[in-house]
């Protein structure tokens, strides 16, 4: 795909994601970086591009957020869908694109220890689960910055 279209592709999806969406993540408004990409429901973002989905217990349950590519340096800064709970230091399971590369790390800044998932996909669609967190290096409730990138940026 040339980066011409790629990149109306990514501005369009964004447009759709800024429109107000049930289950769509809260950032704070101040402190936070002015460009930063929109959290949504895994249905909406599964159909469009790769993508993580979290949840805050193990094996998928509890409160979850679907997070599309990009880089979060710190999740103090975005908040459960609905809540004013921050989700930083709150992961506990994951369901990860395998068109994507995705790297946690313990602290913010992408410093600390950290896991990664490398892409074994070309296409969007299928899942790599992991239900529990506590079982990587980067740990249960740990994650405080990430990086999340899709194939096509890889």
């Amino acid at each position: 795909m040339s980066k011409v279209i790629r990149t109306a592709a990514v501005l369009g999806m964004g447009a759709a994601l800024a429109l107000p969406l049930a289950g769509t993540a809260q950032a704070a408004s101040s402190a936070a970086p002015a460009t930063r990409p929109a959290a949504t429901d895994e249905a909406k973002v599964q159909a469009k591009a790769c993508y993580v989905s979290f949840y805050d217990k193990k094996n998928f349950g509890g409160r979850g957020v679907c997070m599309p590519p990009g880089n979060y340096i710190n999740l103090r800064f975005y908040y459960w869908p609905g809540t004013n709970i921050p989700m930083d230091n709150k992961y506990s399971s994951a369901k990860i694109d395998k068109a994507c590369k995705v790297q946690l790390f313990r602290d913010f800044k992408y410093r600390g220890k950290s896991s990664t998932w490398k892409r074994t996909g070309r296409l969007p669609g299928t899942l790599r689960k992991v239900p529990d967190l506590s079982k990587v290096k980067v740990g249960d409730n740990q994650v405080t910055s990430m990086k999340i990138f899709c194939a096509a940026d890889v």
